[in-house]
């Protein structure tokens, strides 16, 4: 008896000190950003690019960050009723934003402190909660710093 409490014990405190891996949240939230969005996402040696084809106003977009530059991320309102993610920066101007529209031949690229991705729709809670984990633990994994008030 002794021997399955102890057992039991060691496999419930083993799951408690398990986190996802880079790779791992990585493929999770790939998976979400195909699911809920237009637009893809992409990591790549600790850069995190992000595009969307054409927005609903005619724009292309793509956009780029070093994910430990990143302080934190919030999912709130967007355009239309949709659901819309935002990560911010740690310091300065850390997002390479790149716009073009459908006319024109290459990106307009600027600075910018902030990234946002626009959902399809409206995303539940609980998702919302699991996205904003899933992010913040992945700029932990850089060794970026989380901040709670970074809007």
């Amino acid at each position: 008896m002794k021997k399955i409490s102890l057992l039991l014990i060691l496999l419930l405190c083993s799951n408690f000190y398990y986190s996802q891996t880079k790779s791992e949240t990585e493929t999770w939230i790939k998976s979400f950003i195909s699911t809920y969005s237009n637009g893809t996402i992409n990591f790549q040696n600790g850069i995190l690019t992000h595009e969307d084809p054409y927005d609903p106003i005619g724009l292309h977009v793509r956009a780029s960050v070093a994910i430990k530059d990143l302080a934190g991320v919030k999912v709130s309102g967007g355009t239309k009723g949709h659901t819309a993610i935002y990560l911010s920066c740690y310091d300065g101007q850390c997002v390479n934003d790149g716009i073009k529209s459908r006319e024109a031949s290459s990106f307009d690229t600027f600075k910018n402190n902030k990234l946002s991705m626009q959902m399809n729709s409206e995303i539940s809670e609980d998702l919302q909660k699991r996205i904003e984990k899933a992010f913040n633990h992945l700029i932990k994994l850089y060794g970026g710093k989380n901040l709670s008030n970074t809007f």
